[in-house]
């Protein structure tokens, strides 16, 4: 993206600065879909860039363009296509020009988009009544307006993530945007439009997910994308040679900043592996796979996040909203809750395994084939 914004010097290290920045590196280690959007994001508008600039394969990058999007939407709804076309709008806004977007209008580029982001949303709508509303209103609108989500933290929670996310590079940032964004130049709108792109593509974005009511870190991975490109091209500016002959900032600082963080990271995720946390199931999976064994038994959970039980010990899960039904069960049960039960008076329930906030209580049925506690 950077090579065909014409910042070809910079192009390597601004591929450095994403892959060894802090959020970035955590969002490619933790399962969340929004790296694979931000990927999306950046694909469609490094294409439609492509078609705005004329470059060669331009009509084949704005089709591929208009897929990305398409994807981008599969991935994560509306908001897969709001990052590009805000930052399209920005940047024409600013420069008062129109071209960017008429290169852009493709009727079968819409069609494609339509074909790649509809039909899964149409299908399983038609399998599940009521999904559709439940997308719209509790996971669109009720993201956007309201704090149905229990995620409303201050909006300062962006800015934080901004600074904190792209460490180690932070301070290269902030010269980066003091030298590429003068007040003075920003008045005469005398930025230079690759600056002005890059700039649309963070600050319109971020205004909106300040507004909106729901708000986390990874929302604004995409984000990361221009803040390192525009870190890099204050590192190794163009033109290739500076006017006294010698090429252009030394890179023995960043890329042994880069070499270090290389090794920490990778070393911070090991060493994550080995740390137990209440996101970790796989304990209770273990005992419920050791203590079933080859048992025929039923799997409950009072919470209905809990579907890891089901994937991991290849059993159905039933969500229950208490333990009635688990008691109720003739057959052998293990039921896994976030409070402890009491003790029933007629020997029926064991607790067998704590983890954490989570507890693993059994009941052998009636056949009374008893699984023996879980000493450990």
């Amino acid at each position: 993206l950077a090579r065909e914004l014409g910042r070809q010097r910079s192009a390597f290290l601004a591929g450095v600065v994403f892959l060894t920045s802090l959020l970035p590196f955590i969002a490619g280690n933790i399962i969340t879909t929004d790296i694979q959007l931000t990927f999306w994001e950046t694909l469609a508008l490094l294409l439609f860039w492509r078609r705005f600039n004329r470059s060669p394969g331009g009509r084949g990058a704005l089709l591929g363009g208009y897929a990305a999007l398409g994807l981008a939407f599969m991935t994560k709804g509306p908001v897969g296509i709001l990052i590009p076309f805000l930052a399209v709008a920005g940047y024409s806004l600013y420069l008062r020009d129109g071209t960017f977007f008429r290169r852009m209008y493709s009727l079968s580029g819409i069609a494609l988009f339509c074909l790649i982001a509809f039909p899964w949303y149409i299908t399983v709508s038609a399998i599940h009544p009521g999904l559709m509303n439940y997308f719209l209103g509790n996971e669109v609108a009720g993201r956007m307006l309201t704090t149905v989500h229990h995620r409303n933290n201050t909006f300062l929670i962006y800015p934080l993530t901004l600074i904190l996310g792209i460490l180690p590079w932070t301070g290269y940032l902030f010269q980066s945007l003091r030298r590429s964004f003068p007040w003075k130049a920003v008045r005469n709108r005398n930025i230079p439009p690759v600056e002005v792109f890059l700039a649309s593509w963070i600050l319109l974005p971020l205004f909106f997910f300040c507004l909106v009511k729901s708000r986390l870190p990874l929302y604004v991975l995409n984000l990361f994308v221009p803040l390192a490109i525009l870190t890099a091209i204050r590192l190794r500016p163009e033109p290739e040679r500076t006017d006294n002959g010698h090429a252009g900032a030394p890179l023995k600082g960043p890329l042994l900043l880069a070499a270090v963080m290389s090794i920490l990271l990778p070393a911070l995720s090991l060493g994550a592996v080995f740390y137990p946390t209440s996101s970790d199931l796989s304990p209770l999976t273990r005992d419920i796979n050791h203590l079933g064994n080859s048992r025929d038994y039923h799997l409950y959970s009072t919470d209905k996040s809990l579907y890891t039980l089901a994937f991991y010990t290849g059993k159905p899960l039933t969500v229950i909203p208490d333990a009635s039904p688990f008691l109720a069960d003739s057959a052998a049960a293990f039921l896994v809750t976030r409070k402890d039960i009491p003790a029933n008076p007629h020997g029926k329930i064991l607790l067998a395994a704590k983890h954490f906030k989570y507890r693993l209580y059994y009941h052998p049925g009636t056949s009374g084939n008893q699984i023996p506690e879980n000493k450990h």
